[in-house]
């Protein structure tokens, strides 16, 4: 833990000796698994302040050259319990599957690999957050990319949502659409996330939630991680299961925020295409339905009826049909979108 950011890159290596991109787009679309491993992590500067400086420069011109051509950024925000070298894997994952519509960058706040730190990380997430607005600003300032897209999974959210908090204040008098043109932020996605729901509708009722082009949450009824993490010290009820917990009055309020949130009700995909393992906390990446539907939402800026999602509790959430599958694909061949081109997978 500390004040500064330290800047690097890494290399992630999928398949076996001799593999190429032919090799791995064939076993993702054969549904094979597909190994992988960091085979280089390069810090670009580290201990004192210069050193941190001269880690920024080299990191700046190491997107705007990934960005010549013009494109976005997703920073992915993760949670807990989990190693640097694993989510460094899942962010190569995600950089694959966007197809070079998007550049990936991970912020790797100081979280433990330990389910029994819980109560000590949500603190370091919140105390994080201050370092990660200041990195925001170096992409927004330095980089200039089209969008900043910011996904977050479990206990980082907090460290998202008091970013645009901080936002709001900073930018106070300001239209959210000036701010955002300053900051860059297009969609945020908060994907079975650990954020309290009443600091969640109180975003939407500061204008703090504003300061994102729009929001897309991923919750589930049946996230037993997150009713682990409320025994575990949080004591929240949070968005991860607003399914579970929702009453008229939220429903309302997201129905009356329709055009900036869009909850997308998860419980259903998880029982017919997985769990996303034991505590079906995982689902939002290894459920193939979310995952998909995730790729729709960053890659492709669809709203959730294009995705051949099915609005419910009277248009409050938005849920997967049993035949997603099918009406995914009949989107797609509406689209002339054939499955096995190019944009379709």
């Amino acid at each position: 833990p500390g004040d500064a950011i330290r800047y690097g890159s890494a290399s992630v290596r999928f398949g076996g000796s001799g593999w190429d991109g032919t090799a791995l787009a064939a076993a993702v679309i054969d549904g094979r698994p597909v190994r992988s491993r960091v085979v280089r992590l390069e810090e670009y500067g580290e201990g004192d302040a210069p050193a941190t400086a001269v880690g920024e420069d080299l990191f700046v011109e190491a997107l705007l050259t990934e960005l010549a051509d013009g494109g976005e950024l997703v920073v992915y925000v993760p949670g807990f319990n989990e190693t640097f070298d694993a989510l460094l894997r899942r962010v190569a994952e995600s950089s694959y599957f966007l197809g070079g519509e998007a550049t990936v960058v991970m912020y790797g706040w100081p979280a433990h690999s330990h389910p029994f730190a819980y109560s000590m990380d949500r603190r370091r997430a919140r105390e994080s957050a201050p370092v990660f607005r200041e990195f925001l600003s170096v992409l927004a300032e330095r980089v200039d990319p089209g969008r900043i897209h910011l996904v977050t999974s479990s206990a980082g959210a907090p460290v998202v949502s008091a970013a645009l908090a901080s936002m709001r204040a900073e930018f106070e008098g300001m239209a959210p659409a000036e701010v955002r043109e300053r900051t860059r932020i297009g969609e945020v996605v908060f994907a079975a996330s650990d954020q309290d729901s009443g600091e969640f509708f109180e975003m939407l009722g500061s204008g703090a939630a504003a300061m994102a082009e729009h929001i897309t949450v991923y919750a589930s009824g049946d996230d037993l991680g997150l009713v682990l993490t409320r025994h575990l010290g949080s004591g929240d009820i949070t968005i991860g299961r607003l399914p579970a917990h929702m009453g008229e009055a939220e429903a309302a309020d997201l129905r009356a925020h329709a055009d900036l949130v869009t909850v997308v009700d998860a419980t259903g995909a998880s029982r017919l295409a997985g769990r996303g393992g034991i505590w079906a906390h995982s689902y939002w990446f290894r459920n193939p339905w979310v995952n998909t539907d995730l790729l729709g939402v960053l890659r492709h800026r669809l709203d959730p009826a294009r995705r051949a999602l099915a609005p419910t509790r009277d248009g409050a959430l938005w849920e997967f049909p049993a035949d997603y599958p099918d009406k995914l694909f009949g989107r797609m061949r509406a689209c002339e979108l054939a499955p096995g081109t190019d944009l379709a997978k």
